[in-house]
């Protein structure tokens, strides 16, 4: 999959009429598959490229530079996922304030002057200045430059829209299960380990603590079922994300538990996938009544792995 960094109102050299698809694509969640699906299909009867146009920094974070814990996915984890889906090429737009600022009939006009198999939209696709520019704006004048755009109607669950707006109210009220179904993957985070104050090794459960990026959204506070992937091996346990209210803390943290790992992690990267919200960030009276709710919740953990037929020990 190759990526193309670019610029407004510049866009890359076309040798044949790609499929295009815009848009933020944050999570690519089942409602961004079902657009990619829809494009490879035309993709197949024009015989050409399938092209995604994003945007980066995020149009959100560009006018909200202080809000931090907001992206389902990073740029990195998003070419990850997409790439898992068969496009050919992303171009990357540059947002800044030039393309905040500009018309969206402007935006809307160079879009079709490019040769273009298909141009296709979801039903809600704002853009421009104010994001005063929708679907009818681009069917209007695609109608003058005799183009053809496809509005590909919204995926639901429930008899609800499938948005990341809906995915990220599901993330941070602890409905990870439900999010997990809308992405399409369990929700995950890329993270660094750090250095902890080594109090989970002392009650007897050692911790991994690690960090991710500010601008991730970060679940809600508490106990999660997981798996990580360190080094290419996956295992399964628990994470803790939290203030540490029994130590009277108040910055939070992230640390897993991993059923079967002993010994010390050198690598620095992990990926940590949630499954389940088991409970509630709580503070406990003292250290043994924190003992006895972490051994409820690892065995709450190792239930959830064998109802599902896979061994909690077992490393991948």
């Amino acid at each position: 999959m190759k990526i193309r960094e670019i610029i407004f109102p510049d866009f890359p050299e076309i040798k044949k009429p790609p499929i295009l698809i815009p848009g933020n694509f944050d999570g690519v969640h089942l409602g961004h598959k079902a657009l990619i699906e829809e494009g490879k299909k035309l993709r197949k009867i024009f015989k050409t490229k399938l092209i995604l146009l994003s945007f980066e920094p995020h149009p959100y974070i560009f006018f909200h530079k202080s809000r931090k814990n907001f992206l389902i996915t990073d740029i990195k984890e998003k070419k990850e996922i997409l790439k898992k889906y068969g496009v050919d090429e992303i171009w990357l737009m540059d947002f800044n304030k030039k393309l905040a600022e500009t018309p969206p009939e402007i935006f809307a006009t160079k879009l079709l002057e490019l040769p273009l198999s298909r141009l296709i939209l979801g039903p809600d696709h704002t853009f421009g200045k104010d994001r005063k520019g929708n679907i009818f704006t681009i069917i209007e004048i695609a109608r003058e430059k005799g183009k053809v755009v496809t509005i590909f109607p919204y995926i639901t669950y429930k008899n609800r829209k499938i948005s990341s707006i809906r995915i990220r109210e599901l993330i941070e009220e602890g409905e990870i299960e439900i999010a997990n179904k809308l992405l399409g993957y369990k929700y995950f985070l890329t993270g660094i380990r750090i250095k902890g104050k080594g109090r989970g090794k002392k009650l007897g459960y050692p911790t991994i603590n690690f960090s991710v990026p500010e601008e991730k959204l970060k679940p809600k506070p508490g106990v999660y079922i997981i798996e990580a992937k360190i080094k290419n091996k996956k295992y399964k346990g628990l994470m803790y994300y939290g203030s540490r209210p029994t130590f009277n803390e108040k910055e939070k943290i992230f640390e897993l538990y991993l059923f079967d790992f002993k010994g010390n992690i050198k690598e620095k990267k992990l990926k940590v996938f949630l499954h389940k919200f088991i409970r509630e960030d709580m503070k406990f009276e003292n250290e043994g009544e924190l003992v006895k709710q972490i051994e409820k919740d690892i065995n709450i953990g190792y239930t959830y792995f064998l109802k599902k037929g896979s061994n909690p020990f077992n490393k991948k």
